[in-house]
Parts: C-alpha cells; sequence; structure tokens
C-alpha cells in the first residue's frame, strides 16, 4: 500500500493575499484528506484543485503549468474556523489546494495532506 505522509501542502500562511499548495502527485492514492485551520477575518475561498495532465510534472524543474479543475470549495467567511476535505476515489494525477483571497487579513495554523492507496 502507498502511503502519502502528512505533508503541509500550503507554500504560505499569511491570508491577506492569494496562497498556492504544493502539487502533490496522488495517482494510486484513493483516499486521502487535507486538514486546515485559519485565525483572524479572512474572506476568500480554499479551493481543492485538480488536473490529469500527464504530459506535463510538476516535480521536473521545466515543466510548464498545469491545467487546474476545482473539485471543492470551502469559504472563509471572515472569521477564523477549520475544515477538513475528504478526498475519495477522486483518480486525478495531480493535487493541490489554493487559497483565492477576497478581503481580510489572517493565518492559517493548520494545513496537512494525508493520503493512502492501493500501490
Amino acid at each position: 500500500m502507498r502511503h502519502l505522509q502528512a505533508t503541509e501542502i500550503l507554500l504560505g500562511t499569511d491570508l491577506s493575499g492569494d496562497i498556492n499548495g504544493k502539487v502533490l502527485d496522488i495517482a494510486n492514492l484513493d483516499t486521502g484528506s487535507i486538514s486546515l485551520t485559519w485565525t483572524g477575518s479572512p474572506v476568500g475561498d480554499f479551493k481543492v484543485q485538480v488536473s490529469d495532465d500527464e504530459l506535463k510534472n510538476p516535480l521536473d524543474p521545466d515543466y510548464t503549468d498545469l491545467t487546474w479543475i476545482d473539485v471543492s470549495t470551502q469559504a472563509a467567511g471572515g472569521a477564523g474556523g477549520s475544515h477538513r476535505f475528504k478526498i475519495t476515489d477522486e483518480g486525478a494525477r495531480w493535487l493541490t489546494v489554493v487559497f483565492s483571497s477576497t478581503s481580510g487579513t489572517g493565518t492559517v495554523t493548520v494545513h496537512n495532506a494525508t493520503f493512502k492507496g492501493v500501490k
């Protein structure tokens, strides 16, 4: 069984602007979760995004950006909070999380992703 141990998925924690996430290779991983906790008064959306672009490898230094599709969204509505995204049978090759800021400020204090799969 293949495991992706708990890894911090966001590349920043300041919610006063947009944040991109690490790109995870979830091929052969069928179950996972992403836990987020934030403080402050951010207004915006956390989005889980996937891509099936096979000819592009974000782990390769010469890659070009992937085509991302939103599969789940959680609003940060001006107050601190937390959310757990459950990922089951997604079937995509790549996964990331982004925060699209609208206004306000805050900090992400937890941003972990964990997956397991058949290989």
